[in-house]
């Protein structure tokens, strides 16, 4: 049977760039095969220089790497225009320095849904359709595949709402603990979007279903997503190791 490609997260954090060179050194030793890149850097991360691109990308040389838009632009579904052309901003420059890394993936959320007890977005839907539109047509011009991810509280969480967000033409990435908010069953949602996924991400919380996402013969990237915690790298290597022998004894 084929397999995924396992990969775990790390971050780019603060501007302290030996700290990033510890995370891809640690991932790689962990025996990653992919990386989520977290874009967290203060300036913003459309404007990380060329220097510091060229070092994460020979860092990284002979990875794969998968770059998450930073969590504080996720704001496509906003109800504020000014808020909505920041996101788009910096997502667009956040693709940019994705493409110049050399990525095979860029992921983006919709955003927190404004109103947590009510599924009705509004307008919230066509803005991120629009937005969706802006960022596709960037992302083709980079040769750069755009995926979504799910977001328990926010947009897209149902099964409805990712199928909107593929029928845009984007990818799928699936957050496995992200979808016990969505108020939908868990494992429908993965049975029913997992062939479509590209990229499944499984949190420490919801390993036990590493299983499952093995029976729907997934074969993406598998990412294991871990806090930020600098004494993670023992419990990512043991948790790699033990995907691998999941899929060995299928």
């Amino acid at each position: 049977m084929e397999r995924p490609s396992f990969g775990t997260s790390i971050f780019i954090a603060g501007e302290e760039e030996q700290l990033w060179d510890e995370e891809v050194h640690q991932a790689r030793a962990a025996g990653a095969e992919h990386l989520a890149v977290h874009l967290e850097y203060p300036p913003g991360n459309g404007r990380l220089r060329e220097r510091q691109i060229r070092r994460l990308r020979n860092a990284a040389k002979g990875t794969k790497l998968l770059v998450e838009a930073p969590s504080s632009w996720p704001s496509l579904v906003t109800p504020h225009e000014g808020l909505l052309r920041l996101s788009l901003q910096e997502l667009t420059d956040s693709l940019s320095v994705a493409a110049k890394l050399g990525a095979a993936l860029f992921i983006l959320r919709g955003g927190p849904n404004p109103f947590p007890h009510l599924r009705e977005l509004g307008d919230g839907v066509a803005r991120f359709a629009e937005g969706v539109r802006e960022l596709l047509a960037r992302s083709r011009q980079f040769g750069l595949p755009l995926a979504v991810e799910n977001l328990a509280r926010g947009f897209p969480s149902t099964a409805e709402e990712l199928e909107g967000a593929l029928a845009l033409g984007l990818k799928l990435s699936l957050a496995l603990d992200e979808l016990g908010g969505s108020g939908e069953e868990v494992n429908a949602l993965l049975k029913r979007f997992s062939a479509r996924a590209v990229r499944v991400a499984l949190g420490p919380l919801t390993s036990p279903l590493a299983a499952e996402v093995r029976d729907c013969r997934f074969a993406g990237f598998l990412t294991l997503e871990f806090p930020p915690n600098p004494a993670r790298w023992g419990e990512v290597q043991e948790s790699l190791r033990s995907l691998r022998e999941l899929w060995a004894g299928a």
